[in-house]
């Protein structure tokens, strides 16, 4: 597939090859992928605690 894959949290379009006939289909595929939306939030956070954290612990 060209481009960029479209996806969404809990399906992802995968392309499938027939071998039989050389074909190509896309199919949705059943799973979760961790995004940026969720991801980058969530370190951001983590780094905020930490640095808090090694803050206090230095005074």
């Amino acid at each position: 597939m060209d481009g960029t894959q479209i996806f969404t949290k809990n399906k992802q379009q995968v392309v499938v090859v027939d071998e039989m006939f050389g074909t190509e289909s896309v199919e949705w595929k059943e799973g979760f992928w961790l995004g940026l939306d969720i991801a980058g939030p969530t370190a951001g956070v983590l780094i905020a605690v930490g640095i808090l954290g090694l803050y206090k612990n230095k005074k």
